[in-house]
Parts: C-alpha cells; structure tokens; sequence
C-alpha cells in the first residue's frame, strides 16, 4: 500500500481533498505574505504558485506527520523567499505603485483618507526595509500571513515563547521609529 493510501486509510480521507482544503485556506495568506515581501504582486504569484507546487509534491508524504499544515507551507514560503533572494531579486528592485501593492484602487474613499492611508503605507514600507530581516519576517507572518506564535516559531525554527518575544521587540522598535520620525518633525 502506497503512503497516500495509507494517509487515507488512517485519515479517512483523500490527500488530495485534504490538499485543496488547504490551499483554499492557506493560498491568499501565503500570497500577502509574499507581496509584502517581494512587492510584487505578478512576482508574489509566481512565489506562491512556486510554494504550493513544491507543497502538493510533498504533501502525501508529509500530510499525517504535520502539527500545523500551515506553518508547514510557511516554512515552505520562506525557503522560497529566500532563494528568491539569493537569486539577486531584492525587495524594491522594480518600482511599484502603492496601489499594485497593497490594492488600494479596490476600495478608495475620499482623497483626504487615501491621502493618509498612502502616507501611512509609505512610511510603513521604509520603516520595515529599515528593519533586520528577522524582524520582517516575524512582522510579515503575523499580519501578513496571520499566524500565531507557534507557527511563527516553527516556520522560523524557534520556541513558541521567543517567537512571541520577537514579535513584541519588533513592534517596539517599528513603534520607536515612528516615534523618532515624530520627534523629528
């Protein structure tokens, strides 16, 4: 008996049910999460077609083993982003409009609160491109790919405890560079 069979007879369901559950709940989590990054949204595509085809090949191996499926195909994500980054792409590389990024043409309200919003993402941006990588990431996967703390310590290979931990520092220094920018003008 094949593994998939075996995932199915212990499971009681199809791997590749279970899989397309997955990547319908998973699939615009791991797409923010990689926009964000690469702020590219043809790019976070490419990205994310790239994690979930790496994913369903491995998926029928892994499927009963995993605690957090989602964590799982973050980690997957990551890897990718990091080649991705190692191939020389970096984050800013082709100038994109905010709207591409962050699809702000969908639900624009009057021009003085897009004005606002706008400013706020810009500043948002470069505070986050100032920041260490690790603390990126930490900061993307919790808003960005909504994860808890404990997927965030599996994706990043660290406890549940110093995940929280490095989430509250990473806040405290996006929040001290605000702060700074504030005393500045």
């Amino acid at each position: 008996m094949d593994h998939a069979a075996r995932v199915q007879t212990r499971t009681g369901s199809d791997p590749g049910v279970e899989f397309a559950r997955l990547y319908d709940r998973e699939m615009p989590r791991i797409y923010r999460y990689l926009c964000y990054r690469v702020g590219s949204r043809v790019e976070a595509e490419d990205l994310t077609a790239d994690v979930f085809q790496r994913a369903l090949r491995r998926w029928p191996l892994v499927a009963s083993q995993l605690e957090s499926p989602r964590a799982w195909l973050f980690t997957i994500a990551a890897n990718r982003l990091t080649d991705y980054y190692r191939q020389g792409t970096r984050p800013g590389a082709s100038p994109v409009s905010l709207d591409e990024r962050f699809d702000l043409a969908a639900n624009q309200p009057d021009p003085e609160t897009e004005a606002i919003r706008r400013e706020e993402a810009e500043t948002l941006l470069a505070n986050l491109q100032r920041m260490s990588e690790r603390d990126r990431a930490v900061l993307t996967l919790r808003f960005a790919g909504g994860l808890g703390h404990r997927e965030i310590g599996q994706v990043l290979d660290i406890s549940e405890g110093a995940s929280a931990v490095a989430l509250l520092r990473a806040l405290r220094r996006l929040r001290e560079m605000y702060e700074e920018e504030q005393d500045d003008e």
